[in-house]
């Protein structure tokens, strides 16, 4: 329990370190969308032109699509990414792909969220990467965040490393510049650190360098094989006490063992710290995640938060019977087999569904604690959307009425959605007309006039 308490904290050390990570290149980004901006309204137009391109949709080296902002920076969603050798590629690059491949250079930082991904040639910034297999063959040039099922490290890291992952290997030929910051199920190490190195892990084959202090926390023992050192300090927790060679760690080796009542007590409290955590990096995430999808879908997500403003009994009715519903579907779609595609894709679309719902009822929110009223359909989604997702963040840390709240507003967003017009079920729930006398409705849709 122990250890995976110190997994569960170099995963949340990475997390709030990822998001920095994040955040940085998207600021520095933003300074040049902003001078651009600022070029624009002083009336420099060729300024203005060189430093900031019209949203296009040209090709790229991935020969997909793209989004080219301020000359700088480059949003892509591909099928697969690949820089050939001996080509420059000088862009921050936001990325989501099947495979992603720099065997020549890319020249900013990447930011990619792939099934593959490789870099077989120089990467002069930071990667963050969300993805099921990494291998690093060539150079990266400053820091490494990695979250992943396999991670392979072959090749040089300039920076610091932080990686979370199921499985990862360093082979003897890589080299960590920095510090190596690690949270694995297993941990094969063969590689040189420059830096620190803290390693929580189920298991621990090592038989690498690390040449600052180094802090090993296993479950399920370590076992060092020739050419293991630490250059530093040497602090370590296992299941039994190990007996290290004289020559494993150049300062004191420590062994650390806790009482299971004091282990049991600091794992209750590290939970509620984290839950805490979680909640409030779930909070950034939606910050970011809704500035972009409203940003991007400005009109759908007015048009979508009026109905919640307008229709609210009706909503929560509809999102209601579709939470329901859907997975009943969808496990029917499973089931047969003819029906297995159809049914991950509707696995995929609800899931979006339910992420995003929250966006549409925090405009809403929003919009009420504004007093804008009708004006929800003529200013920008975004401040009050920004607003309200501070209060329905609030309002769902609450215990019990919290997670009672936070699947209400589930219900609101989702059957807002399911009532946009090109669903086709906008209508679904209305009376229908009864027929006069004389054979005619006896209310027409739309003039709200009674026959």
């Amino acid at each position: 329990m122990n250890t995976e308490r110190n997994i569960i904290a170099s995963v949340v050390i990475l997390v709030i370190t990822l998001v920095m990570g994040l955040a940085a290149p998207a600021a520095a980004d933003g300074v040049a969308l902003g001078k651009a901006a600022g070029a624009a309204a002083s009336g420099a137009a060729s300024d203005a032109a060189s430093a900031i391109q019209t949203i296009d949709h040209s090709v790229t080296a991935s020969s997909g699509t793209s989004i080219s902002i301020a000359n700088t920076m480059r949003i892509e969603q591909t099928g697969s990414f690949t820089i050939p050798e001996d080509e420059t590629y000088a862009y921050d690059v936001y990325m989501w792909t099947q495979s992603f491949n720099v065997k020549g250079t890319l020249d900013g930082d990447a930011c990619v969220w792939a099934q593959w991904l490789t870099i077989d040639g120089t990467l002069t910034q930071d990667l963050n990467a969300f993805a099921q297999d990494v291998t690093i063959n060539g150079i990266v040039g400053d820091d490494v965040r990695i979250f992943a099922q396999n991670v392979y490290i072959h090749g040089t890291i300039e920076g610091d490393a932080m990686i979370a992952a199921a499985n990862l290997i360093v082979y003897e030929d890589a080299v960590i510049e920095g510090s190596l910051l690690v949270g694995a199920g297993q941990v094969t190490y063969r590689g040189t650190v420059k830096g620190d190195a803290r390693i929580a892990t189920g298991s621990l084959t090592m038989a690498g360098r690390i040449d600052g202090n180094a802090e090993l926390f296993t479950d399920g023992g370590i076992t060092l094989l020739d050419g293991a050192h630490v250059g530093g300090d040497l602090i370590y927790q296992a299941p039994t006490q190990i007996e290290f060679g004289s020559g494993v760690a150049t300062g004191t080796i420590t062994f650390k063992k806790q009482d299971s009542k004091d282990e049991v007590s600091a794992a209750v409290d590290f939970a509620g710290r984290f839950k805490s955590i979680l909640h409030v990096f779930g909070l950034i995430a939606a910050i970011a995640a809704g500035s972009i999808i409203v940003a991007l879908t400005s009109d759908h997500a007015r048009k979508t938060a009026n109905i919640v403003r307008k229709k609210p009994l009706k909503s929560v009715g509809i999102g209601f019977i579709a939470f329901i519903c859907m997975p009943i579907i969808i496990i029917l779609s499973i089931v047969f087999i003819i029906t297995i595609p159809f049914g991950f894709v509707l696995t995929l679309a609800y899931l979006i569904a339910l992420y995003i719902a929250k966006f549409y009822v925090a405009i809403w929110l929003g919009n009420a604690i504004l007093r804008r009223g009708d004006a929800i359909m003529t200013k920008s989604p975004i401040p009050p959307m920004l607003l309200g997702l501070l209060g329905l963040y609030i309002i769902t840390a609450i215990p019990v009425i919290g997670t009672l709240s936070g699947v209400i507003i589930i219900f609101f967003g989702l059957g807002a959605l399911l009532q946009r017009k090109e669903t086709g079920l906008a209508t679904a729930f209305e009376p229908t007309p009864v027929a006069n006398d004389i054979g005619l409705p006896s209310a027409f849709p739309g003039t709200g006039t009674e026959g």
